[in-house]
């Protein structure tokens, strides 16, 4: 049975944490993260603080939403603790993806030059 996905609905900051991390590249065992894999990298990214940000990854982490391992980071000598999505992490970008894309094309959504097809634009 699957786990039900965290709720994120009243979470703004969390939603953008977990569609931050969609966006970055998937990390294989050897490769070196990016410092946007990290707390800092993340609160810079995002434009929250670092505290923010140490509050929903831990809270994404008791989900199971998101791993964390430690790994040496581009740019820094010492290791850092970095966080990804895992299946469910991904899942639930997947699906914040979906609801954010049926927001902008839904029913009574106003549609701007940026939303509309390239035939209708004048």
């Amino acid at each position: 049975m699957r786990e039900p996905l965290p709720d994120l609905s009243a979470a703004r900051a969390a939603r953008r944490l977990v569609l931050r991390l969609a966006q970055l590249p998937r990390l294989g065992p050897d490769d070196t993260p990016l410092p946007e894999f990290t707390q800092a990298g993340l609160a810079a990214s995002l434009g929250i603080t670092q505290g923010a940000v140490a509050k929903i990854v831990a809270r994404l982490v008791a989900a199971g939403a998101l791993e964390e391992s430690h790994r040496r980071v581009s740019g820094s000598f010492r290791r850092r603790t970095v966080y990804t999505l895992n299946g469910m992490g991904e899942m639930l970008a997947h699906e914040l993806e979906a609801k954010m894309g049926s927001r902008r094309t839904g029913p009574g959504a106003e549609t701007t030059s940026a939303h509309r097809p390239y035939s209708a634009i004048p």
